[in-house]
């Protein structure tokens, strides 16, 4: 009894790790609040500019990517979440 709660308890931590290790998914993340908020939370500056928000990397200070106020379901939302999965 004892062995099979340890095996449960393993796998539902597993699959909790696993999807937080995923990231933002293409397309449901499409929208700006949601794509920023992950910036900052990667430790990603987030600063408002006038059509987008420019995301740098505090530490070098260079740019990682820009997010538009409205973002669309679109290659250049697949392009920005692909950009901030690979620096989170």
């Amino acid at each position: 009894m004892n062995k099979l709660i340890i095996i449960l308890v393993f796998v539902v931590v597993c699959a909790v790790v696993s999807d937080a290790a995923k990231g933002l998914k293409y397309p449901g993340d499409c929208k700006s609040k949601i794509l920023r908020s992950y910036a900052e939370k990667c430790g990603l500056k987030v600063s408002p500019g006038a059509e987008h928000f420019v995301v740098k990397d505090p530490k070098t200070n260079t740019q990682v990517t820009q997010i538009p106020h409205t973002v669309k379901e679109n290659p250049t939302c697949r392009s920005i979440i692909r950009k901030l999965n690979a620096r989170c």
